[in-house]
């Protein structure tokens, strides 16, 4: 096949990526324009910031792979064009070896992309399960007359994050932080599902740290300084930390419960905690409804 074919069968491929690629990108900017049903809002549900994280993921997927699939092309392509012309080039043998090497670099860089987002997208999945799971076995609590909030919003110290989960009642009020972690091999004697809390640090079967425990704290004490805000009333947050899929065996609790989340739901009905009257419940439940409800199709 002769240089001048291969440019010819080359642009018409480019040609049509590019056609392509000018009709995804019309597609994106018409879903970006289109107006919902229903503007009403809606509460957020357990994990509702991981999803918008993989939404988000997704969409970059979209994008990489446009770009990867168009940009090899196009530097062959140029490479192609450069070599085949009439006149003579000083350095062919350079030009086409930076050719060559802008092509495979251009492919391990979306290849690496493809990868970092795949991972990112497993890890933000897995932790959207485990939320998940905790909501379930949170939901119970409802019929108690327990109010139940997922993915509260907040800031603290210019930082945005957010609350798991809330669970306000009669016998206080508890700030939830789930991690769900995968399972790895374990160090010889210890349980390959368990974990333990001695009240210092976390036992893990392949290790042990406090990971969970300071996150578990801070967003506590965050909600019980905007519960002062709008109540006037200095109520303590208990934290609580839980691990699902994991058997969670608690020798010391010190500051933090330490739980699995089928254990939750009667730790939350015979905990002694500051008992709150009826009002204070309804206000504090109304202001985290208000401040939940702002998802939007």
């Amino acid at each position: 096949m002769s240089p001048f074919t291969l440019i010819v069968l080359l642009s018409g491929l480019l040609l049509i990526y590019l056609v392509v690629g000018g009709l995804f990108v019309r597609w994106r900017l018409q879903c970006r324009r289109d107006i919902p049903p229903v503007h009403d809002k809606l509460m957020r549900t357990a994990g509702e910031r991981l999803r918008l994280r993989l939404e988000c993921l997704d969409e970059r997927t979209d994008w990489l792979l446009l770009a990867g699939s168009f940009v090899p092309l196009a530097l062959l392509l140029a490479g192609l064009a450069i070599t085949s012309r009439p006149v003579g080039l000083d350095h062919p043998v350079l030009v086409v070896g930076l050719t060559f090497g802008a092509f495979i670099i251009a492919i391990g860089a979306t290849a690496w992309g493809i990868l970092f987002i795949l991972t990112a997208r497993r890890t933000a999945r897995r932790a959207l399960l485990g939320e998940r799971i905790v909501a379930e076995n949170l939901n119970p609590l409802i019929a108690d007359g327990h109010h139940v909030f997922h993915d509260v919003p907040t800031e603290n110290r210019d930082t945005a994050f957010n609350v798991h989960h809330v669970v306000v009642g009669p016998a206080g009020i508890f700030a939830i932080e789930t991690k769900t972690l995968q399972k790895r091999r374990p160090i010889p004697g210890r349980k390959e599902h368990e974990i333990i809390f001695d009240g210092e640090q976390i036992v893990y079967p392949w290790g042990q740290d406090v990971h969970g425990l300071g996150p578990a704290r801070i967003k506590a004490e965050w909600l019980a300084d905007w519960i002062y805000q709008i109540t006037g009333r200095r109520i303590a947050v208990t934290p609580v930390l839980t691990f699902p899929g994991w058997w969670v065996n608690t020798t010391s609790a010190r500051g933090v419960y330490v739980h699995n989340p089928k254990q939750l739901a009667a730790l939350m009905r015979h905990t002694q905690g500051p008992e709150l009257d009826p009002r204070h419940i309804e206000l504090i439940a109304d202001q985290l409804a208000l401040r939940c409800r702002d998802v939007e199709l």
